[in-house]
């Protein structure tokens, strides 16, 4: 050890009769060394602004190390990690404890991406959707995926921003394909003119009524296969395509007398055996 008096700084040195740098060892029993805290909560503690950078042991079975912060055990709060054996386990680890969130930031800036407690990632966005969602400026693309619950689905959002004649898909949570992104599917529905709307789907709907018929559709049976059927929303601008369910002759005409919304359809499904007209079942989808 050694004091300079006129750069008033300490030093502590391993140092060779013939002055050869040597090694340094501290606390070789097992002790922990604190810099800038007499309490050091592990083998190296340094002391930042109210918390302090650990390094040691994290409470992971050998042979592994870890980095973190404030506190370190029972191998889940620790930073960053290393496990070095030969097992399935070996490898880096960046790890948050619980509660707390995963941040990369530029510049200390805003985040660029987040992880937040549960799991859910954002890029662009610091509260994201389950489980991943990237908030997309102009003339760039997002993907949203909101859930993966039995009721609301998996979904997608896929939107080139100010370009609205671009190509999209869009799902919020119940797999809503709105007009203006460009959705694809909007509805889809099996009819029996004898028993109505059979099986459907229908992205407006909310909940279990987009797959349960009638899927907030209304199907109004006409004499002679002539009948309508509303979807509830806009299908002036939208694809629509019609077909019989044996191939027999169908067709689909949009406004109807007596038709009130502009989601209304007039099909006529007759067909002609030996004379006698009879309905036929037919699919019916919007895109």
């Amino acid at each position: 050890m050694s004091f300079d008096q006129t750069n008033q700084v300490g030093y502590i040195e391993s140092l060779t009769p013939i002055v050869a740098w040597r090694n340094l060892v501290l606390q070789s029993g097992g002790g922990r060394v604190g810099i800038g805290t007499t309490a050091p909560a592990a083998r190296l503690a340094v002391q930042g602004d109210g918390i302090a950078v650990l390094m040691g042991s994290a409470g992971c079975p050998a042979p592994t190390a870890a980095v973190g912060f404030g506190a370190m055990g029972g191998c889940t709060d620790f930073a960053l990690g290393g496990d070095v054996s030969n097992s399935a386990n070996a490898g880096v680890f960046i790890n948050r404890p619980t509660g707390r969130s995963l941040h990369f930031r530029e510049n200390n800036g805003a985040d660029q991406m987040t992880i937040v407690p549960g799991g859910n990632v954002g890029i662009g966005t610091s509260s994201p959707y389950p489980f991943a969602s990237l908030h997309a400026t102009s003339r760039s693309v997002g993907v949203l995926g909101e859930s993966n619950d039995i009721i609301n689905g998996l979904g997608g959002w896929f939107k080139n921003t100010g370009n609205t004649a671009a190509i999209a898909i869009r799902a919020d949570g119940n797999a809503v394909q709105t007009l203006d992104s460009g959705g694809w599917v909007k509805a889809m529905a099996y009819v029996d003119p004898a028993n109505g709307i059979v099986r459907c789907y229908n992205s407006q709907a909310s909940g279990l009524v987009r797959t349960v018929p009638p899927c907030g559709l209304n199907f109004t049976y006409g004499a002679l296969g002539s009948h309508i059927i509303d979807f509830g929303f806009d299908i002036r601008d939208r694809f629509i395509l019609v077909t019989a369910e044996w191939g027999f002759g169908i067709t689909a005409n949009f406004g109807c007398i007596g038709c009130l919304s502009t989601g209304s359809l007039f099909i006529d499904t007759a067909y002609s055996t030996s004379g006698d007209y009879t309905d036929t079942r037919f699919f019916i989808f919007v895109f």
